[in-house]
């Protein structure tokens, strides 16, 4: 009685250098996943105003264009970057700022705005001459001299995953919009004005000092001071001074579609500067229009509950990759231990072991294990929706210009590193419609193809980046005008039930199914065939491991070109003994130096496995079917002339290298 081994777990198991590459990529993107993308929002990036509510985007306070006019009709003009004879149509098109503008240009129908600027037409270029911006703006304080009051919808898009939200998922905005007009330096938000105050007067960030702000700090103090020196400036006799102020507040906005909760809104005050030449000062006769000012002042604020969150989502994300980088270890031990003696020396082991490591595909080894995948996954969930947050705000800029410094580069790539983090999720819900779709089949394990997953998830990350092509404030309709300023604040500090932002793991849904249209198709032009494939793994396997393990085929997407097939049979009789596909033994070391898979043999389940005696050869096998269900098998028909019944023990018992031979 003896028994047959070859020279190595992973005989006849081809091992190339794109294979070897590929895994070292992965192993290293593997083990630096929480290092690299951190542990979770212990802090906000943001300056905190409250214990609750932080200042995402600014404040800001900025020129966009101050253009003069001399008595020949020349025009000059001067906007934050210096003197130009043009200003961006980003400014008066597409920048939440320009909202409250075109609200008014379009209920009063103000004349001189450019058809493109209200979304009728396409722009001709992305500048617009400072002559024509000088009529628009003319035109808007001369309508704007009576109080306005208006409530506005509009589509908020500046990424291409805004463009796949439809009906209820589409991405909409509220905001409460009210001009104001003053011919002299006061104080707008002076109590004594009592309702005709601006409605921001009463919003904490009416005093930018408190949102961070260095260069502001009362909003309507800032706005006198700039009028009071105009004022100081001009001829007073042959001059007058006038300004239109239209300030926008958006409604609440709530971001769901993870445990977290956020809330966010942005709010901005346009104040149009306008000097005259007139022939009566008192009377307001004979005034022509010599000097436009366009500033602006506009940030965003956000509360969150997520730091809250963070103790118990960095211990979901610690234990999940110690996890991981134990259950790496145990496979490197278990291929170890499995190298076939004799061997020369220890260093031909560790090569021996090395060689049956990288044969083993890394997508079964990252995505195998169901408890790290789950504890990702519920981390992800927990925190994301702020994550995604902070990553669609990262992408916030004046003008639509993105900083390019290495400091905020760097900060991008960390924040769309974390965005792949949903791959666990991705990860889970593919074991989970796997394990339900194919649990009643016993010819192989369903997966998906190696690195399919985190391509899909990589994918995603696009349709979030922001796009300044992608970007639509176009106007869904105005009007319903608020009737109080307490009216107008209880509205804003509690958005309308549609103030909702889809985000965290509805936004990932959403992605989830577009990107893997995108690459299905992709993968159809590539000769793919499938995203799918059949792993052919032991019965001991099939008896006794989790077949989650294997949700992930062993057949790879960049490794093995073919469809992906399993062997007619488990196990197929020759001449003398049976044969099986050479991949099981290294199937066998995945799974049980899973740490879990091997806690459950030896505490849990404690199977059994038989043992079967060659009957000419006395060569030894086991497997998990008992003599009677072996006989049943249809694939094996001629087993019980070929082997007799040996002996039954625990498959723990049983010496390692023996235990990975398994059928």
């Amino acid at each position: 009685m003896w028994r047959v081994r070859p020279q190595g777990p992973d005989a006849h198991v081809p091992l190339t250098w794109r294979r070897v590459l590929l895994a070292v990529m992965s192993y290293c993107l593997f083990f630096t996943d929480v290092p690299r993308s951190g542990v979770g929002l212990s802090s906000l990036p943001y300056p905190a105003a409250t214990s609750t509510l932080c200042s995402y985007f600014g404040p800001y306070a900025y020129l966009v264009v101050d253009i003069a006019r001399t008595a020949s009709g020349t025009f000059f003009g001067k906007t934050s970057a210096g003197a130009s004879t043009t200003t961006t149509v980003w400014s008066y098109k597409y920048d939440t700022c320009s909202i409250g503008m075109r609200t008014f240009v379009q209920t009063l129908n103000i004349s001189h705005w450019h058809p493109c600027l209200l979304y009728e037409e396409a722009c001709a270029g992305m500048t617009l001459e400072i002559s024509a911006v000088f009529r628009m703006l003319d035109n808007f304080v001369d309508s704007l001299v009576e109080t306005q009051t208006s409530r506005v919808e509009y589509f908020f898009h500046d990424s291409l995953s805004d463009y796949f939200s439809f009906g209820q998922f589409s991405n909409k905005q509220h905001r409460t919009v009210r001009s104001h007009y003053i011919d002299a330096p006061v104080d707008i938000c002076d109590p004594q004005l009592g309702a005709a105050r601006p409605y921001f007067c009463q919003e904490i960030w009416a005093n930018f000092a408190t949102m961070g702000s260095k260069k502001v700090s009362a909003v309507s103090s800032h706005i006198q001071s700039r009028m009071r020196l105009q004022r100081d400036s001009m001829d007073s006799s042959v001059q007058r001074l006038d300004m239109v102020i239209v300030d926008s507040i958006q409604d609440t906005q709530n971001w769901v579609g993870g445990f977290s909760i956020v809330s966010s809104s942005s709010y901005d005050v346009v104040t149009v500067l306008r000097v005259q030449n007139c022939s009566d000062v008192t009377k307001q006769r004979n005034c022509t229009t010599v000097r436009l000012v366009d500033y602006r002042y506009e940030g965003g604020a956000m509360s969150t509950n997520v730091v809250y969150w963070f103790r118990l989502v960095r211990l979901l994300r610690i234990a999940a990759q110690s996890y991981n980088v134990l259950r790496v270890v145990c496979l490197f031990a278990g291929c170890y231990a499995a190298a076939a003696p004799p061997v020369p020396s220890k260093t031909a082991k560790v090569i021996a072991a090395c060689a049956s490591f990288f044969r083993i595909p890394t997508q079964v080894v990252i995505y195998g294990s169901w408890c790290p995948v789950a504890l990702f996954a519920i981390a992800h969930a927990i925190d994301s929706t702020a994550l995604y947050f902070t990553i669609v705000k990262s992408f916030s800029a004046l003008d639509g210009m993105i900083s390019s410094s290495l400091d905020n580069v760097m900060y991008l790539i960390t924040m769309l590193t974390c965005h792949m983090r949903n791959v666990w999720v991705l990860s889970f819900i593919a074991k989970m419609i796997l394990y339900w779709a194919d649990r009643y089949n016993r010819r192989g394990v369903l997966g998906v193809r190696g690195y399919i997953l985190p391509l899909i998830s990589l994918l995603s990350i696009v349709f979030d980046v922001r796009w300044n092509g992608a970007r639509n404030t176009n106007l869904v309709l105005s009007g319903g005008t608020v009737g109080s300023p307490s009216e107008a604040f209880a509205r804003q500090l509690k958005g309308l039930p549609h103030d909702v932002r889809y985000s965290g793991l509805i936004l990932d849904m959403r992605n989830f199914i577009v990107a893997f249209v995108v690459v299905r198709i992709g993968l159809y032009f590539s000769s793919v065939t499938s995203v799918l494939a059949r792993s052919a793994v032991p019965s001991v396997a099939v008896a006794y491991a989790n077949p989650s393990m294997f949700s992930t085929s062993w057949k790879s997407l960049f490794v093995d070109s073919a469809e992906g097939s399993i062997s007619p049979a488990q196990m197929q009789p020759s001449t003398d003994h049976l044969t099986r596909p050479p991949e099981h033994r290294l199937m066998n070391i995945t799974w049980m130096t899973d740490p879990i898979e091997c806690a459950a043999l030896y505490l849990w389940s404690r199977p059994r496995i038989f043992c079967y005696r060659h009957k000419a050869t006395g060569t030894l096998v086991y497997h998990p079917l008992g003599w009677d269900e072996l006989k049943r098998v249809e694939e094996v028909p001629t087993f019980s002339a070929m082997y007799e019944f040996h002996s039954e023990t625990m498959l723990t018992a049983l010496p390692w290298r023996d235990r990975i031979e398994c059928f």
